[in-house]
């Protein structure tokens, strides 16, 4: 729900902005786990970590009751008074919440209005939906099947110090944060297709390394360039993978099928990643070059899906996304095809 209420509530010049702050905070969070087991002999602050953890999640419960509703869920169910309320929380002014609520209300209901024209008996039959499924489900799954969990998780395992571990995950964190002035300049595209060359190049590289030195025994100036060729790794994904596509679950799917779309690529992103966790070991004996090269791959096949078929989002309200996404189902459902937007 979180990638749907951020898409939802920002204004769509700061949309980016907000949608990369989710992962940001991810990848802090996930540095401190690392940091707390780099010296042998202070493995009981795991014990710290689960309580910090703990606290942290009963801040933030306490806080969601401070946040307004989603103007578009108020709308959606039919308070447009709690819309309005929200609207002026979020935006302060009366103007703007009133343009605001005019927008959503007269998108919703010429949403409407087709639904009721078509007779449409599910959210299957909105012409949005399985496009924007389709891409959105591409995109969540590719995230994971470049192999950065494999990379986060394994990454002592691959360079044998665990000192590596704080750097890596605090390079992510440093690469999420330096792009969110660029996701609403350069566009999801275009950020999107430069990650997943850079995860490309890295991945290559990194097998190239490992043809000619075994995980086992990287040492010296192999081992510092193979930690380089991983925090570049990182921070590729960082600027781009690692945010964009949570961005994109809470502004590409049609208001009717909104949560049921994002909770499908939600269980899809999860499974392809116990997938590649689950099979980087047996990967890593079939072949250690090979597996990198085999997310390389993936890489690539990710510029390709990015830069032909991933409509470009930055700018437009949610209702234009959606309007782009429903020429195509209508395009498809004509017989014509998809053709790229």
């Amino acid at each position: 729900s979180a990638p749907l209420y951020l898409g939802e509530v920002p204004q769509k010049r700061w949309r980016g902005a907000f949608g990369t702050c989710y992962q940001v905070f991810i990848c802090l969070g996930s540095v401190f786990p690392y940091a707390s087991g780099v010296k042998h002999g202070i493995a009981h602050l795991w014990r710290y970590d689960a309580v910090g953890g703990v606290a942290l999640s009963a801040l933030f419960a306490a806080t969601c009751i401070l946040l307004p509703e989603s103007p578009r869920h108020a709308c959606k169910v039919g308070n447009k008074a709690l819309a309005k309320q929200a609207l002026l929380w979020l935006r302060g002014s009366e103007r703007l919440a009133e343009e605001e609520l005019a927008e959503i209300l007269g998108a919703l209901d010429s949403a409407q209005g087709e639904e009721d024209a078509n007779r449409k008996k599910s959210v299957l039959d909105e012409p949005a939906f399985l496009p924007a499924l389709a891409v959105g489900l591409s995109v969540i799954v590719l995230q994971q099947l470049v192999g950065i969990n494999s990379v986060i998780f394994f990454a002592n395992d691959i360079l044998g110090d665990p000192r590596f571990g704080p750097v890596i995950m605090a390079s992510g964190a440093i690469g999420t944060l330096s792009s969110i002035p660029f996701i609403d300049r350069a566009g999801r595209k275009v950020m999107l297709a430069t990650s997943a060359s850079v995860l490309a190049v890295t991945s290559a590289t990194m097998g190239f390394i490992l043809c000619h030195t075994h995980v086992e025994d990287l040492s010296g100036a192999t081992q510092a360039v193979a930690a380089v060729t991983i925090i570049v790794y990182v921070l590729g994904f960082a600027i781009g993978f690692g945010p964009i596509p949570w961005l994109l679950m809470g502004e590409i799917f049609p208001p009717t099928g909104r949560a049921m779309a994002s909770t499908i690529c939600t269980v899809a992103t999860w499974g392809a990643a116990w997938l590649i966790t689950f099979t980087f070991g047996p990967l890593m004996r079939w072949s250690q070059p090979g597996t990198f090269w085999l997310y390389s791959a993936m890489c690539v096949v990710s510029v390709v899906l990015t830069v032909f078929f991933l409509p470009e989002t930055r700018g437009k309200s949610l209702e234009e996304n959606v309007e782009i996404f429903r020429r195509i189902g209508q395009r498809s459902a004509a017989g014509k095809g998809y053709t790229r937007a």
